[in-house]
């Protein structure tokens, strides 16, 4: 299969699995045991045809170019996502990105996956009626990404387990949530490492709290 056919079907397999991703957390409603399933089954076969993909690029030798795109490619959309998705959720969602915005180089879909489950975690755990930001600027000449809710909070002994994905179940979340904090924490960071960065956690327990990254320019 040629390369470019390759890379046109990676993109929207992406974006079925950030969608089913979504469904998982009950962003439409409590699923019953088999949507569950079903739901599960769509990530898991997504994740195969994913690495049959890339397995293929190999055997073939296949470098893949990666090319720069602009910035508003990725946040437009997922500011449309999360406007829906917060008023489902019966929370505010506000953004405050301030142009101009640079160009990065990479893939845009891996950045979008970057924010999407930053803020599907955050959309998930801000309390009812609460809000979620997202601020995307530059500072100090690189470009600065921050994701806070003001939810449940992460105590100061879990933000490392958090880094680390592990899910934090402790009496307050499971009162309120049924998934742990650190879905897809780890995938970010994985991500993250493609532009040099890294994520950075801050928390007020019963508060507020913020996800944080760094894009060096």
């Amino acid at each position: 299969m040629r390369q470019d056919v390759l890379h046109d079907l990676k993109k929207p397999l992406s974006s079925i699995r950030g969608y089913a991703t979504i469904l998982m957390g009950s962003s439409v409603g409590k699923l019953g045991r088999r949507q569950q399933e079903v739901l599960e089954r769509m990530v898991h076969l997504c994740d195969e045809l994913n690495a049959l993909m890339e397995r293929h690029l190999r055997q073939q030798h296949l470098k893949v170019r990666e090319r720069s795109f602009p910035l508003e490619l990725v946040t437009g959309p997922v500011e449309r996502l999360f406007q829906l998705l917060s008023n489902e959720r019966e929370i505010i969602f506000r953004s405050d990105i301030s142009p101009p915005l640079p160009r990065l180089v990479g893939k845009a879909n891996d950045f979008e996956r970057i924010l999407v489950n930053l803020l599907d975690n955050a959309t998930r755990f801000a309390k009812k009626g609460g809000r979620v930001d997202l601020f995307i600027k530059r500072a100090k000449g690189d470009l600065f990404v921050d994701v806070r809710d003001s939810g449940i909070g992460i105590a100061p002994s879990d933000v490392g387990r958090v880094l680390r994905g592990i899910r934090i179940e402790n009496a307050v979340n499971l009162a309120a949530h049924k998934r742990g904090r650190g879905l897809g924490i780890l995938t970010v960071q994985r991500l993250l490492k493609r532009w040099a960065s890294q994520l950075l956690v801050k928390s007020q327990p019963g508060r507020w709290s913020s996800f944080s990254f760094r894009v060096p320019q």
